[in-house]
């Protein structure tokens, strides 16, 4: 389901056990589903991380991901990840 004419959306789900089902925690609305905006996306939500847990090296930090395989997904997830693990060393 498209959200916004012309743009396509970001999600970052996890799955609750106890309701057996996703969870939305955050969407973004981009123009194009490139590596620039998927590491935008989780620069983002790791920033309101922080900024909720009012710790600078905070960020989220899964047991794994799924996502449909996109080089773009990918590509951006790897350089947001090394950001984050390189600035909490």
């Amino acid at each position: 389901m498209k959200r916004c004419d012309g743009f396509v959306s970001l999600t970052a789900s996890i799955y609750h056990p106890i309701l057996r089902k996703l969870v939305s925690l955050a969407t973004m609305e981009c123009e194009t589903e490139d590596a620039c905006n998927v590491e935008l996306f989780w620069n983002c939500f790791n920033e309101v991380l922080r900024r909720e847990e009012k710790d600078e090296n905070y960020f989220f930090n899964p047991t794994g991901w799924v996502t449909d395989m996109a080089g773009s997904n990918m590509e951006g997830l790897k350089r947001a990840i090394q950001v984050q693990m390189h600035s909490t060393n």
